[in-house]
């Protein structure tokens, strides 16, 4: 959380210097040539209107130091001489205070700084740079926002069938015994929909003294837009996170195609909260796999086949049945094959074909004398 510094000048080494900015101090590399506003006396944090601080009393030289700091995290620091300081932290810090003689330089970080080099200690009346007396943290914690991104699709199957014959016209003796072949090819196209993204987002007030207050939380997708959340029945805006304290918000959405896409959620900081927003994103990925699918094998079954031809999936491709049928031409004259295979699948979807086959059968007639 960012606080106001006072702008303004100083005298430092014998020559006024002006300043009305440090916001390029968030980074770290050694910054020892910047001067930054010159508090006098004694400040503190609190002073500056932040809600932690950590203060060292004497440090020692050349020696680094390790503290502990509010929400778990810690804080590392080695003064190199009795002047300078290089610090780093495992969560942003606002303000460094480096008090030395009759006051104290306010290294003020706009974003917050997660370390920097070199900071120096102002001069005392005599106009020499002063040895360190105490060294002040300024830091306030923000919430910790986490979120899930579960995504979904469905891939459906829509089949067909087409039975053939390899003649559909026969001429047979009387008694004769003909094995005719047929074809059934059994194919599939398939069409995608459904996608889905759902999920939890958690916030939770890591602070183990003060509230968190939120105007709210809200959550956005690329290509796509906001997403409506879930925060639980009764809650009203703003909502109060005591210390340690936990507010979970469920979401869906569904986007018109699987393309990758980034969800953002954020939980904004409500005026004069004293702990501040964050914000986390997550990647949204569909996977080349569906997560239901419809209609992905087929039974195929056969009037000339007893237990049918078996089962077919997607996953095969086309799948062609190749059999004989033995045709025993013991009837006289014509007649007709009629020859039908059918799909069916497990949503109920049905098809089916026929072929009809033509069949003379040639007799021999005796003669009769007159």
């Amino acid at each position: 959380m960012v606080r106001a510094f006072i702008a303004g000048s100083i005298l430092y080494a014998g020559a006024c210097v002006g300043f009305t900015d440090d916001s390029d101090l968030g980074d770290t590399e050694s910054r020892s040539d910047v001067q930054t506003p010159y508090l006098p006396g004694n400040p503190t944090c609190a002073d500056l209107g932040y809600a932690h601080e950590l203060k060292v009393d004497s440090p020692p030289i050349g020696v680094e130091q390790t503290y502990p700091l509010a929400g778990g995290a810690t804080l590392k620091f080695t003064f190199t001489n009795s002047k300078t300081m290089n610090w780093s932290s495992t969560i942003g810090i606002d303000a460094v205070l480096m008090k030395a003689g009759d006051g104290a330089f306010n290294y003020a970080y706009n974003p917050e700084s997660f370390g920097a080099n070199g900071l120096i200690t102002p001069n005392n009346n005599g106009g020499q740079q002063a040895d360190i007396s105490h060294v002040n943290f300024c830091y306030d914690l923000d919430v910790l926002v986490s979120k899930t991104a579960s995504t979904s699709w469905t891939r459906s199957h829509d089949w067909t069938i087409q039975k053939s014959a390899a003649q559909t016209n026969l001429l047979l003796s009387f008694n004769q015994v003909y094995d005719l072949l047929f074809n059934v090819v059994v194919s599939s196209t398939s069409s995608d929909s459904g996608w889905g993204v759902g999920g939890t987002i958690t916030v939770t007030n890591p602070d183990p003294t003060f509230d968190a207050v939120l105007s709210s939380v809200t959550d956005s997708m690329t290509n796509f837009g906001d997403i409506a959340l879930d925060c639980g029945a009764g809650v009203t805006w703003p909502v109060t996170l005591s210390p340690l304290e936990t507010l979970s918000c469920t979401y869906t959405a569904a986007p018109a195609d699987g393309s990758a896409r980034q969800n953002t959620a954020t939980a904004t900081a409500a005026a004069g909260s004293m702990v501040g927003s964050a914000t986390v994103t997550v990647p949204v990925t569909f996977s080349s796999t569906p997560t239901t699918t419809v209609d992905g094998c087929v039974t195929v079954t056969d009037t000339q086949v007893p237990g049918g031809l078996g089962e077919v999936c997607a996953s095969q491709g086309t799948k062609t049945f190749t059999y004989p049928i033995s045709i025993n031409s013991s009837v006289c004259g014509p007649t007709t094959l009629t020859n039908t295979a059918a799909y069916s699948s497990t949503s109920g979807e049905t098809g089916s074909s026929t072929v009809n086959v033509s069949i003379d059968i040639a007799c021999v007639t005796g003669c009769t004398l007159t």
